[in-house]
C-alpha cells in the first residue's frame, strides 16, 4: 500500500469546516437552481405520504377528511422519502398559511422540493470528511465532492423528489462512520457508537428504497475489512500475519464488539422495516411492491447485455455522458487501490453489483436525467476520484492527468446544463426511446441544448435584436392564427407594451390599426398609448382607425392601455379579463 498525500498540514477541526463551506456551498448553488415542483407521479405519491402524514396522521393516500379509511390505499414506495420531508412540509405549510390559499399546494410541493438540495449537499460534505479521515488533502478531498455535487447528473437531480438521492446518503453515511470508527485514535466506546449508527443508517435506507438492499452486503464486507486492519493495527510487529496471533482474548473481544455493535444498528432497523410493513401490508417480509418471491419473479429480464451496455454508454442513459468525471475513474481506482485496497474494493464492488443488478432489472427510470437508479451508487463512484486528485501536481509534472481532468469539466457542464434549464420530460417524453437511448443525434443531453439554444434565441429575437420591433407582452396569441400567417393576436390584455428598436440615427415610422369596439352592450374602450413610460395621446377607436406615429431614431417601448372587460359582461360565456 502506497502512502497517500499527507495531510498533517491540515487538523481534523479544518475538515469539518471544509465539509461545512462545501455543504453550504452546494445547498446555495442547488436552492438557486431548483424547479419547485415533482416531475413523475413516483415524486407525487411520495409527497402525498407526507401531506397524509401531517393533515391526517397515517401513510394511507385515500383517507377522508374526518380521519377515516375505508380499504386504505398505501404507496408502494417506502416511507423514508416522505418521513424526512416532514419539517419541509410543515415549513412550507407555516409559509403558505400568511399566502392566499391558491398558493398552499404550489408553496408546500415547492418548499418539499428542497429535501433533495439538502440530502445531495450532505453527501458532498460526508466525502470531504471521509475523505481527511483516510488522510488525503483538503484541497483533493473537497475537489472530489465539488465534482460530484456539480458535474455530476446529482446536481439535476437535486431538484427533484426521487428517493436514489436519500437512499444514496444513507449508504455512503454509514459507509463513511465505519472509516471514522476504525481510525487508530477513536476511543473504544464512540468506535461502537459510530458503528452501531452505520449498521442503522445502513438498513433504514431501505425505508427510504428497498433496493438500496442491494448495498448492505458489501456494506458488511467493509465493516468487517476496517474491523480487521484496525485489530491487525493492536498486534505487535511482525506478529499480525500468523492465525495465531488473531486468536489472542483482547483481539478477539475487540473484533467481535466491533462486529456486534454495527448488527445491533441493523437489526433495530431492520425490526422498525418490519413492523412498518407487517402493519400496512399484513408480513413483515412483504413492502408495498409485494412479497420478496413475487418482487423477484416480475423484475429481472433474461437478457442483461444491452441493457449494461445502456447503462454505461448509450446516449440516453449511459452514465458515462451524464456524469463525465466517470471517464478518469479506471485511472482513479487504480491509483486508489495502491494506496487504499480494502475501501476501493468495497466501492469497486459496490459499482459492479449495481450496474449487474441494474442491468438486469425491467424498469429504467423514465422521465429522468441519466441513469436514475445509479444515483444510489454514484458517491461510491466518484468518491475514488480523490486518490486522482491527490495526484495532480501542476501542469509542468502531470500534463495529462491536469488536461485529462479539463476535458471531463469542459464536458460535464453542458451536460448538467441541458438539464438545469429543460425540464426533462419536455423531451424524454417526445422521443421514442430506442432512438433516444442509442441515436447520438437524439440524445436528451443534445435534445436538451438545442431546445435552450432556441429559446436564447427567442428571447435575443424578442428583447434584444436589432432593428426590429417585438410583442414583449400583454398580446393573447391563443386568439391569433399564427399558423396561418397572421403577425397580431385578436385581443391584448389591459396593458400591452411593444418594443421599439429603429436603426441607428434613423427615425421609426409606425402604422398602428386599433379596434375598441366592444360587444353590445358595452361601451367603446379607450385607450391610452405612452412611450418610455411617457403619455402620448389616448383615442376610442370605434369604428377601428389606423395611426401614424413618427418616433424618436432610438430604442423605445410603446404601452397600449385600456381599461378591462369581461366577456361575461355581454353574455359571452368566457373567462378573463381582456383590454
Amino acid at each position: 500500500m502506497t502512502p497517500v498525500q499527507s495531510a498533517s498540514a491540515v487538523t481534523p477541526r479544518t475538515y469539518y469546516r471544509l465539509a461545512l463551506m462545501v455543504f453550504a456551498l452546494l445547498t446555495g448553488v442547488y436552492l438557486l437552481t431548483a424547479s419547485g415542483h415533482t416531475y413523475s407521479i413516483d415524486e407525487e405519491l411520495m409527497f402525498g405520504v407526507t401531506e397524509s402524514l401531517v393533515l391526517r396522521g397515517n401513510f394511507a393516500l385515500d383517507t377522508r377528511a374526518d380521519g377515516a379509511t375505508s380499504d386504505p390505499t398505501y404507496s408502494q414506495y417506502g416511507p423514508g422519502q416522505s418521513i424526512a420531508a416532514l419539517p419541509l412540509y410543515g415549513l412550507g405549510r407555516t409559509i403558505a398559511s400568511v399566502f392566499p390559499e391558491n398558493a398552499y399546494p404550489w408553496l408546500t410541493r415547492a418548499i418539499v422540493c428542497w429535501l433533495n438540495a439538502f440530502v445531495t449537499a450532505g453527501i458532498g460534505a460526508l466525502m470531504v470528511l471521509a475523505g481527511g479521515w483516510l488522510g488525503y488533502a483538503g484541497r483533493a478531498a473537497v475537489g472530489t465532492a465539488l465534482l460530484y455535487g456539480l458535474a455530476t447528473m446529482a446536481w439535476p437531480h437535486s431538484k427533484t423528489f426521487f428517493a436514489e438521492p436519500l437512499a444514496a446518503l444513507l449508504t455512503f453515511a454509514a459507509f463513511a462512520l465505519v472509516i471514522r470508527a476504525c481510525l487508530p485514535a477513536t476511543y473504544a466506546p464512540t468506535a461502537h457508537l459510530l458503528l452501531a449508527m452505520a449498521g442503522l443508517l445502513a438498513s433504514l435506507a431501505l425505508l427510504v428504497k428497498i433496493q438500496a438492499g442491494l448495498a448492505l452486503p458489501f456494506l458488511a464486507m467493509h465493516v468487517v475489512l476496517q474491523i480487521g486492519l484496525c485489530c491487525a493495527a493492536t498486534m505487535p510487529a511482525g506478529r499480525w500475519r500468523t492465525l495465531s496471533a488473531w486468536w489472542q482474548v483482547p483481539i478477539l473481544r475487540l473484533a467481535l464488539s466491533r462486529l456486534a455493535a454495527w448488527t445491533f444498528g441493523v437489526l433495530v432497523a431492520l425490526a422498525l422495516i418490519g413492523l412498518y410493513q407487517a402493519t400496512l401490508f399484513g408480513s413483515p417480509e412483504r413492502s408495498g411492491y409485494g412479497t420478496i418471491g413475487a418482487v423477484l419473479s416480475n423484475l429481472f429480464i433474461s437478457y442483461p447485455g444491452e441493457r449494461l451496455f445502456t447503462l454505461l454508454f448509450s446516449s440516453g442513459r449511459g452514465i458515462f455522458w451524464y456524469a463525465p468525471p466517470l471517464l478518469l475513474w479506471p485511472i482513479a481506482i487504480w491509483l486508489f487501490w495502491r494506496q487504499r485496497w480494502p475501501i476501493a474494493l468495497i466501492t469497486g464492488l459496490m459499482a459492479v453489483a449495481h450496474l449487474v443488478f441494474y442491468a438486469l432489472v425491467k424498469y429504467f427510470g423514465d422521465g429522468a436525467w441519466g441513469p436514475r437508479y445509479l444515483n444510489i451508487v454514484l458517491p461510491f463512484l466518484v468518491f475514488p476520484l480523490v486518490a486522482f486528485l491527490a495526484g495532480l501536481r501542476g501542469w509542468r509534472q502531470t500534463p495529462w492527468r491536469q488536461a485529462a481532468l479539463l476535458l471531463t469539466l469542459l464536458l460535464a457542464f453542458p451536460v448538467q446544463l441541458g438539464a438545469l434549464t429543460i425540464n426533462p420530460a419536455m423531451y424524454i417524453m417526445e422521443v421514442d426511446r430506442r432512438d433516444r437511448y442509442y441515436e447520438l443525434q437524439n440524445s436528451p443531453i443534445i435534445g436538451h441544448l438545442s431546445i435552450a439554444a432556441a429559446q436564447l434565441a427567442q428571447w435575443y429575437a424578442i428583447h434584444a435584436a436589432p432593428e426590429s420591433a417585438a410583442l414583449l407582452r400583454g398580446f393573447s396569441y391563443s386568439e391569433g392564427r399564427r399558423s396561418q400567417g397572421e403577425q397580431l393576436p385578436r385581443w391584448t390584455l389591459p396593458t400591452a407594451d411593444i418594443g421599439l428598436r429603429p436603426p441607428d440615427r434613423t427615425h421609426l415610422s409606425l402604422h398602428m390599426g386599433l379596434l375598441g369596439c366592444l360587444p353590445e352592450p358595452l361601451p367603446p374602450a379607450d385607450v391610452h398609448i405612452a412611450l418610455n413610460q411617457t403619455p402620448l395621446f389616448h383615442t376610442t377607436p370605434c369604428p377601428p382607425r389606423v395611426y401614424h406615429l413618427l418616433l424618436p431614431a432610438r430604442s423605445a417601448q410603446l404601452t397600449l392601455q385600456s381599461d378591462p372587460w369581461q366577456p361575461a359582461d355581454a353574455g359571452i360565456e368566457r373567462q378573463g379579463r381582456w383590454g
